[in-house]
C-alpha cells in the first residue's frame, strides 16, 4: 500500500488528512416499530418483533443522530454485512 503525501499545514486537505483516523460508532438501523412496555416485558428468546419497515428495505447507517449512508444487507463469508449504496444524508 502506497502512503499518501501528507498535505501541506493548514488548510482543508490537512484537516482532511488528520482526520482519517478519528474512529467513531456507527449503527445500522435495520428495522423500527412501536411497542407497548408489556410486549417488551414479555421478549423471550425466539420472540418475533414486528417492524414497520417492509422485507428487503433500506438499511440506514446513522452514527448518532447523524445520517451517514444507506445499505442493502449481504451475506459475505457466512457474515451478514452491508453493503453501501448511497453516501450523504438525502437531498446532498
Amino acid at each position: 500500500m502506497t502512503q499518501k503525501p501528507v498535505p501541506e499545514s493548514g488548510g482543508a486537505g490537512a484537516f482532511r488528512h488528520r482526520l482519517r483516523k478519528v474512529r467513531f460508532t456507527v449503527d445500522a438501523r435495520i428495522a423500527h416499530g412501536t411497542m407497548t412496555v408489556g410486549d417488551l416485558l414479555a421478549l423471550k428468546p425466539g420472540s418475533v418483533v414486528r417492524s414497520s419497515g417492509a422485507p428487503g428495505g433500506e438499511i440506514v447507517l446513522c452514527s448518532g443522530r447523524v445520517r451517514l449512508a444507506t445499505a442493502e444487507a449481504v451475506v459475505e463469508e457466512g457474515r451478514l454485512s452491508l453493503r453501501v449504496e448511497d453516501v450523504g444524508m438525502p437531498g446532498d
